[in-house]
């Protein structure tokens, strides 16, 4: 008789940019990954899940980083937590039967709200340890007033913003081609605009791939794209002058694959 065994755990530590110091922040029972810091590095919002592989089932915690303090749970039910820049709030999403929904809730638990529903797009990720693949899957303004996700409507994928009272859903991008999913959207420093990354396939006969990075305009709804190329390339971010944004792309042109063995960085000036 031949039988296989797999046992995976997840624990969320912590290290000082410092000192180097390790110290554990949550080692329950449960598997606890995709954390994300408070603006004020006090506070780290995590999911906590019963099954290690099993990312979008799960609750939202809050540790206080003191090994002495038990995580709160702030919502039995969600994955993929963002703080608010003011860190009044946390913003995730949560699986339901109908779809995938977008809900935000005050740091102590309180005043929890759903924002929006429908086809929304969720993180993709790897197998173990189950990181998450792009970012800024939840975006939040600077000011904090609201709130940039992907979604589909009737098939075709744009960047949709909504207030934080769930007010004022609407749509940003301009997209109406089927075969292109935009995603990961980012604020610019100011308020007044925001990029975000394209997949497309283009028409046949070539079917080719592609990957776009776009930048949106709120003072006249206009967006251009910065960026385009036929090698998969990851953003990794705004530069901190705001005005450049990094980004990875795999140095072998034919590979597909999302994680690439060898990638180069790049800066790319908006």
């Amino acid at each position: 008789i031949l039988y296989s065994s797999l046992g995976e755990s997840s624990d969320l530590w912590r290290i000082g940019t410092e000192n180097l110091t390790e110290s554990i922040l949550a080692n329950d029972v449960a598997a606890e990954y995709w954390a994300d810091i408070s603006p004020d590095g006090e506070r780290v919002a995590f999911q906590s899940v019963g099954q290690v592989n099993r990312p979008f089932s799960g609750s939202i915690d809050v540790a206080s980083g003191s090994a002495a303090a038990s995580p709160a749970v702030v919502a039995s039910n969600g994955f993929a937590p963002a703080w608010s820049p003011d860190g009044k709030w946390i913003a995730f999403f949560k699986r339901v039967a109908s779809g995938i929904e977008v809900w935000r809730v005050a740091a102590t638990g309180e005043d929890s709200l759903k924002l929006a529903e429908g086809t929304i797009l969720t993180p993709g990720y790897s197998t173990v340890p189950y990181l998450k693949l792009g970012t800024n899957h939840i975006e939040w303004s600077p000011d904090s007033l609201s709130l940039a996700y992907s979604a589909k409507s009737n098939g075709v994928s744009n960047i949709r913003l909504v207030g934080t009272d769930g007010t004022q859903d609407r749509q940003l991008s301009g997209n109406k081609d089927e075969n292109e999913t935009l995603s990961d959207p980012a604020w610019m420093p100011d308020g007044k605009g925001l990029t975000f990354y394209s997949e497309y396939t283009s028409p046949a006969p070539s079917r080719e791939r592609g990957y776009r990075l776009w930048l949106y305009s709120l003072d006249d709804s206009s967006q251009r794209a910065i960026y385009d190329s036929h090698v998969r390339f990851r953003v990794l971010g705004l530069a901190s002058d705001g005005k450049n944004i990094i980004i990875a792309q795999n140095e072998n042109s034919a590979e597909s694959a999302p994680v690439s063995e060898k990638a180069n960085i790049y800066s790319l000036n908006i």
